[in-house]
């Protein structure tokens, strides 16, 4: 038995999961629970990404996410902050 897989069988695979993505037989692992229940400063969010010169310019999520004090529903900061961070942005 071998694990090596050729790059013709890993293109066919890369191109069945693109159809099973369009077809929503899989979808995308979400890296953050529901959205409406993080507490954070959105003001500061806000003022800080207003600040940058470019968009997504050479951001540091995780120190984002400390920065505008986000907490999950347990009133912790989470410990996937950055990942959070970036997908609250463009809400």
């Amino acid at each position: 038995m071998s694990l090596y897989t050729g790059r013709q069988s890993e293109n066919e695979w890369a191109k069945q999961r693109k159809k099973d993505l369009i077809t929503k037989k899989h979808k995308n692992k979400q890296h953050h629970g529901n959205l409406q229940k993080y507490q954070f400063n959105y003001e500061q969010l806000r003022d800080e990404m207003v600040g940058r010169n470019g968009l997504y310019a050479t951001v540091n999520w995780s120190k984002l996410a400390r920065d505008v004090a986000l907490k999950n529903s347990k009133g912790k900061p989470p410990a996937n902050g950055g990942q959070v961070s970036a997908v609250l942005l463009p809400c």
